[in-house]
């Protein structure tokens, strides 16, 4: 599976470099937020078991597309799918409306780099639809540390986090989605995408699926 992903990686970023003349190659910057639904085989130690990473967070990307014809094209992606994070164990000290927490917090940053194939059908001059498939090349990063706080009236005037211990794990899974494109200019467009992704991370102690839906805006240039 890994080599099937560096060979498509390869031809959507090599052929488009060969191929600027003919005008199929355009670039996208994508913003969305991600949905990550996380579930674990065990909570942390002394987390209780309703312990729930899952949670949405910004997520951002770059896309590269050659494009054949109206019809069928190639892509190449990175995808930051941002950070999830959830505390646990805080001991609180409350004076006087001055509030201070500190606690262990465990965070989930997820990323990946996606290589596959579009499909789009033109439904006016300017306005398609597409869909897209691809092999995911994902790096999940688990950190847990101390989380600190001060408030004062329910108002953050501090709030530090130091991580004590790092994993990371990646894999090669799918990624899918459907959008909607529309072309303002023969060379400037906007389009709306959802697309779905998992990750499954094997952290040693603690197994860790992160199931990813991304609803994105992009804007990209065809050169």
């Amino acid at each position: 599976m890994k080599k099937i992903f560096l060979g498509l990686f390869a031809l959507s970023t090599t052929l488009p470099t060969l191929a600027l003349a003919d005008s199929g190659f355009s670039a996208e910057l994508l913003m969305g937020t991600s949905d990550q639904s996380v579930s674990m085989d065990r909570p942390p130690v002394d987390a209780t078991e309703d312990f729930d990473l899952s949670d949405k967070a910004l997520s951002y990307g770059i896309r590269g597309t050659y494009a054949f014809n109206d019809y069928f094209a190639i892509e190449a992606a990175y995808m930051d799918y941002g950070s999830v994070e959830q505390g646990y164990g805080a001991m609180a000290l409350d004076v006087h409306g001055m509030k201070q927490e500190i606690g262990v917090e465990q965070k989930l940053s997820s990323r990946a780099l996606n290589a596959g194939v579009k499909g789009s059908y033109p439904l006016t001059q300017r306005l398609s639809i597409n869909g897209r498939l691809g092999a995911s090349y994902w790096t999940m990063k688990q950190e847990t540390g101390i989380n600190a706080s001060i408030s004062f009236d329910d108002i953050d005037i501090i709030h530090a986090f130091g991580p004590t211990n790092t994993e990371s794990d990646s894999g090669v899974g799918m990624y899918y989605g459907v959008g909607l494109q529309y072309d303002f200019t023969k060379r400037f467009f906007m389009a709306a995408e959802y697309s779905m992704t998992s990750m499954e991370a094997d952290f040693g102690h603690q197994s860790v699926k992160n199931d990813i839906d991304n609803l994105a805006l992009s804007v990209g240039f065809k050169f």
